[in-house]
């Protein structure tokens, strides 16, 4: 049928045409290195589901442990030209589990815990939710994501 054909009296017009799909610029983009250079496809997605499964992995050995405060420290503190504090570390030794960093979780949505670790008091016990083990790999600490007082 052809444009303003007419049908028992009513004009018919035909569907309009299908609109090309657009493909986002990143899968593009990994569609242009996968074909480019496959084996450099291979280790960036390597990279990418390693990164997945180490989060996942660390993410999920939550536990529950009290602890005995002996030491609070800040490691690794950097300052720029101004003399502003830019980054370092806030760690804890304690009796019964070892040095542990409090830092912020952003899977969790914890951003508190500079406020946490200037809270803490060495001689002190607390109830702590610890995620993460100690590797020397990468010279990871495991990581305090929430704490509580008990004594």
């Amino acid at each position: 049928m052809s444009e303003g054909t007419i049908l028992n009296g009513v004009p018919i017009t035909p569907p309009p045409a299908p609109r090309p799909k657009r493909v986002h610029l990143v899968a593009r983009l990994i569609v242009a290195l996968a074909r480019k250079s496959p084996i450099a496809f291979g280790l960036v997605a390597s990279v990418v589901i390693g990164a997945i499964c180490w989060t996942i992995i660390w993410e999920a050995d939550a536990r529950t442990e009290s602890c005995t405060v002996t030491r609070t420290q800040q490691v690794g503190t950097e300052y720029s030209k101004t003399g502003q504090e830019t980054g370092s570390q806030d760690r804890i030794a304690t009796r019964e589990c070892g040095t542990l960093n409090i830092d912020d979780d952003a899977l969790r949505l914890r951003f508190g815990s500079g406020s946490d670790f200037a809270s803490i008091l060495p001689g002190e016990k607390y109830r702590m939710t610890i995620v993460g083990w100690a590797g020397a790999v990468f010279s990871t600490l495991p990581n305090v994501v929430a704490i509580q007082r008990t004594s």
